[in-house]
């Protein structure tokens, strides 16, 4: 009876033993498999990321604005308590992330890491302000139906061609129905072969006087505008001397002006801010490519951009794709940024 005891408790001792061993290497084999490893052994998520979680929620409840620029992350607030309340963040005591600010940069830290952010603190009342997006649209004056169409959505700029059929036609009812209006004066492309000859257009060939004389006919030609744009101009844009001489004219007349940006090495926008022009420059074309799958994707631009730097400069056509895109995401547009003209933008 003894006997048959002893082995009974054998036999229990030996498959305790059996079943350690094969729990303990199942147990091996788990952890290496990401759902069962310790929560020591996960991948800690990176300071940048979750700095950017806090401050989508600061930016959500209005105490923060967000830019980021390549790289570069800048806020803007209005509170000058803003290190303490990045510090008091639920999130930032959870991951036991410290911010020191000094001056303009407030400084992250977490265990062996750091991230540097810009802080540009704001007066009261801008942080609420929503970003502005000025949308353009040029060559107004060749088609009255689609000028028509483009004159019923409300807040955009219109940029009327001289000597066009329609050209004031358009000048008469945007005065009539206080819409805005520009000149969009024609000046010399680098290929101006593949734009065939005009009469109207004006060269860096000719004299600073027959420029004057030209820019003047064209002020005239288009009455109640209150700024000018260059129609084409990737050659004339480029050059510093003659752009001076338009810009005189321009300025004399106290007009805005707005370089089109036809050419990446245009010095128009910095000539005119050095000479005192209340002067823009365009962001984004929105129908380079006349397709509107493409249209919805440059105006989506246009908004990330105001959102962002907080205005953006958008320019359109009278195309039946623009018309028909403006048309169906303004709406949603104008929920998230204002829609304004283009001389109503404070970006100087």
């Amino acid at each position: 009876m003894k006997s048959k005891i002893v082995f009974f408790i054998a036999l229990a001792v030996l498959a305790a033993g059996v079943f350690y061993y094969r729990y303990d290497r199942e147990s091996s084999k788990l952890s290496e498999i990401p759902f069962f490893k310790k929560e020591s052994e996960k991948i800690e998520e990176p300071l940048k990321s979750i700095v950017l979680k806090i401050l989508a929620q600061f930016e959500k409840e209005q105490i923060v604005r967000v830019q980021k620029n390549k790289e570069e992350i800048i806020i803007e607030t209005e509170n000058s308590q803003i290190e303490k309340l990045l510090n008091e963040n639920p999130i930032a005591k959870e991951n036991n992330i410290k911010a020191i600010r000094s001056k303009e940069i407030v400084l992250f830290q977490k265990d062996n890491e750091t991230l540097s952010v810009k802080i540009n603190l704001q007066s009261k009342g801008l942080l609420t302000e929503k970003p502005k997006l000025a949308i353009v649209i040029d060559d107004i004056g060749y088609s009255k139906e689609l000028g028509e169409e483009l004159f019923k959505i409300k807040g955009l700029t219109y940029s009327i061609l001289p000597d066009l059929p329609y050209s004031r036609y358009f000048a008469e009812l945007a005065n009539e129905n206080n819409k805005e209006i520009m000149l969009h004066i024609p000046l010399e492309p680098r290929d101006a072969d593949k734009y065939g000859k005009s009469e109207n257009l004006i060269t860096t060939a000719m004299s600073d006087a027959e420029i004057s004389k030209k820019i003047e006919k064209f002020i005239s030609s288009v009455p109640n505008i209150k700024g000018v744009n260059n129609h084409m101009g990737s050659k004339f844009t480029e050059n510093e001397i003659k752009m001076r001489v338009l810009l005189e004219k321009i300025k004399g007349r106290n007009l805005f002006f707005l370089d089109s940006r036809t050419s990446a090495q245009s010095v128009a926008y910095n000539v005119a801010k050095d000479m005192g022009i209340k002067s823009y420059k365009r962001d984004i074309f929105l129908d380079h490519e006349v397709n509107e799958e493409k249209i919805r994707e440059q105006l989506l631009k246009a908004l990330d951009d105001a959102m962002n730097k907080g205005y953006a400069v958008a320019i359109g056509h009278p195309h039946k794709e623009t018309i028909k895109v403006l048309k169906e995401m303004l709406p949603e547009i104008e929920s998230k940024v204002e829609l304004v003209t283009l001389s109503s933008l404070k970006v100087n």
